[in-house]
């Protein structure tokens, strides 16, 4: 689909997936990061929890960045999640 709307004129897309798409989507921009996507949409996706065990120092610094309000600090990464800080609510 990408192709197909570079061959319309279009120089950069959003893709948007639903459901299965969402997953499509995802995968598609992970492996690719296609510099013709602006942006991307999941909507109603499939959830998978990330269940790889974080390195310490993310985790201290996540506790850290909740403590202090730096909340923008904890995107980063994939194992971004409340469940790894310990002691948060």
């Amino acid at each position: 689909m990408v192709d197909f709307a570079e061959g319309l004129g279009f120089k950069q897309v959003v893709l948007v997936g639903h459901s299965a798409g969402a997953n499509a989507v995802r995968e598609y921009q992970g492996a690719n990061t296609d510099p013709r996507v602006a942006g991307v949409v999941l909507a109603s996706g499939d959830v998978r929890p990330d269940t790889r065990v974080p390195p310490a120092e993310w985790v201290s610094k996540q506790s850290s960045s909740l403590l202090t309000g730096n909340q923008k600090e904890l995107v980063q990464g994939p194992f971004l999640s409340a469940a790894n800080i310990p002691g948060y609510p």
